[in-house]
């Protein structure tokens, strides 16, 4: 099994990397971008059909059978706390659904603006460590 992880842009990347290719069993992302419309370098392209499908909230059907941890601020106004809520919940939805437990994590910790909680990296090393365990 193989585990990518990616902060910000890269937790980006890192879901889409995992939802392409089979190999990467497991995600861990720190503070990532879901929704390209809300970053500011993207103003003006809200209403593009590729900034939509990006949305890493359309991922959830590849995701859905992967392990998926994230991590992020609950006041990042850079790439929207929300959006990675969305992402999340899309995937538990989904399975469901399909009539399993969903594997997925999400923690809401407190940071003002766009940072990794202090104890992100130790809390993510855990979680991949208990699941060699399982």
């Amino acid at each position: 099994q193989i585990t990518i992880v990616g902060t910000s842009r890269g937790g980006f990347m890192a879901m889409h990397a995992a939802a392409a290719d089979p190999r990467l069993a497991q995600v861990i992302t720190f503070a990532p971008v879901t929704d390209l419309r809300v970053l500011r370098e993207f103003k003006g392209m809200e209403d593009n059909k590729l900034t939509i499908q990006l949305n890493t909230v359309n991922l959830a059907a590849r995701l859905v059978d992967r392990k998926v941890w994230v991590c992020t601020g609950n006041q990042d106004d850079r790439v929207s706390t929300r959006s990675a809520m969305e992402t999340t919940q899309a995937i538990a939805e989904l399975a469901v659904l399909r009539n399993h437990i969903g594997q997925v994590w999400l923690h809401v910790m407190p940071s003002q603006g766009h940072y990794s909680p202090v104890s992100a990296h130790e809390m993510a090393a855990e979680w991949l460590l208990d699941q060699d365990e399982q």
